[in-house]
C-alpha cells in the first residue's frame, strides 16, 4: 500500500512539473507600444517546453481578430504589418498581440499593441473614466508613435482648457499629486478631460474622462472589535480578530495599529496611546493578530486607517490569566 501511495505521489509530482514546466514570454514587445501600418518589426519571444508549431494572433476585447503567422518555434518573425495569413488587411485599433503554443494552446504571452497610420498617442493610465479626488497620487501612462520631442498633459471642462499639469519629456509616464489648485486657480469639481498632447504635433492628441472630487467618498467601517468592546477581557497567548469593510476608497492597502493605554484607563486622548504593534497590509476586510509572549497586560484598541480615513475599537484588556480563570469575560473574536 505504501508502495502504491508513493507511486501515486511521484507521478503526480511529474505531472505538476511537466505541467508547470512550460513557458512563453515575450521579448519584443514586451510592454504596450505603437507601431504603424505598412512598417516592418521584429516580434521576438522564448519558450521553455514547448514543442510544435506556435501561432502569432491579434485579439480585440477577447475576441480573435486573425493570425499574422503560424510556423515552427523559431522564436522571431519579421513582421511586414499589412495582412493577416488569410489575407484580410489589418485595420487601425487597439490589440492584444499573443504568441500561443499550437499544441498547448492554453499556454501563451501577450503584450498590448496599437497599430495606426498616422502618428498617435494613446493613453493606458487610466484606461476609462475613473473618480479621482484632491490629495490623491495617481499614475498618467500613456504610449505615443511616430512623434518626436515633448508632450503636455492638460485638463479641459467643457471644452475649456483649464490649464497644463505636466510639460515635459516624452517619458510615458507622470505621477500627477492632485492638489486644489492649478496655476492659482481652483480645478473645478466634475468630469473633466485629462489630455495628451504633442507639443511639436499639437493635432496629435489623446483625451480621457475623469471625474474630480475634492471629497473623499472612503467609507471605512470596524466590525470586530466593536466600539462596545470596552470591559471585555482577552487572554494573552490568543488571537484577536480583526475585522472591518470598506468601499469606494482608492487605496487597496490598509494601516491596522494595537494601541495601549498609558495609564489604563481608556480614552479618545490620542496623547494617551501608545503603539505596540502596525503594519501595513492588503484590504481584504480581515487581520488576525497573535498576541505575543511578552505582551503587557493593559488596556487597548484597535485602530484602522485607509487614506485620510481613521476608525478606532472600543477598548479591551489583555490578561495574562488563562479563560477558564476569568469569570463573566468573553473573548474577542
Amino acid at each position: 500500500m505504501k508502495k502504491r501511495i508513493i507511486v501515486l505521489i511521484l507521478l503526480i509530482a511529474v505531472f505538476t512539473f511537466y505541467a508547470y514546466s512550460k513557458e512563453i514570454r515575450l521579448i519584443e514587445p514586451s510592454v504596450p507600444i505603437v507601431w504603424k501600418i505598412g512598417s516592418t518589426h521584429l516580434i521576438e519571444w522564448s519558450t521553455v517546453g514547448i514543442k510544435g508549431n506556435i501561432m502569432i494572433s491579434l485579439f480585440q476585447n477577447g475576441t480573435k481578430m486573425g493570425d499574422i503567422y503560424k510556423g515552427p518555434n523559431s522564436g522571431i518573425y519579421q513582421w511586414h504589418i499589412k495582412n493577416y495569413t488569410d489575407g484580410t488587411p489589418i485595420s487601425e485599433g487597439i490589440y492584444t498581440l499573443k504568441v500561443i503554443s499550437k499544441r498547448f494552446p492554453g499556454i501563451s504571452a501577450e503584450t498590448k499593441l496599437i497599430l495606426a497610420n498616422n502618428p498617435t498617442i494613446y493613453i493606458l493610465k487610466p484606461s476609462s473614466e475613473v473618480n479621482w479626488n484632491v490629495g490623491e497620487k495617481r499614475w498618467i501612462e500613456w504610449v505615443s508613435g511616430g512623434i518626436t520631442g515633448p508632450i503636455k498633459i492638460s485638463l479641459i471642462k467643457d471644452g475649456k482648457p483649464i490649464g497644463v499639469i505636466y510639460k515635459g519629456p516624452n517619458t510615458g509616464s507622470f505621477h500627477w499629486e492632485i492638489e486644489k489648485k492649478l496655476n492659482g486657480k481652483e480645478i473645478p469639481e466634475g468630469p473633466l478631460s485629462l489630455k495628451i498632447s504633442s507639443l511639436t504635433m499639437p493635432s496629435i492628441f489623446s483625451e480621457k474622462r475623469i471625474i474630480l472630487s475634492s471629497k473623499t467618498k472612503c467609507h471605512l467601517k470596524l466590525i470586530s472589535p466593536p466600539a462596545s468592546t470596552q470591559g471585555r477581557a482577552f487572554v494573552k497567548d490568543k488571537i484577536i480578530k480583526i475585522k472591518w469593510k470598506s468601499s469606494e476608497c482608492p487605496e487597496n492597502t490598509i494601516i491596522v495599529t494595537v494601541l495601549i493605554m498609558k495609564n489604563g484607563q481608556c480614552s479618545e486622548d490620542r496623547a494617551n496611546h501608545q503603539i505596540v504593534f502596525s503594519t501595513l497590509i492588503r484590504d481584504k476586510g480581515v487581520f488576525r493578530w497573535v498576541l505575543p509572549d511578552n505582551l503587557t497586560p493593559g488596556v487597548y484598541r484597535i485602530e484602522l486607517k485607509k487614506g485620510s480615513k481613521k476608525v478606532y475599537s472600543g477598548c479591551f484588556t489583555v490578561l495574562f490569566k488563562r479563560k477558564s480563570d476569568i469569570k463573566g469575560n468573553k473573548s474577542i473574536r
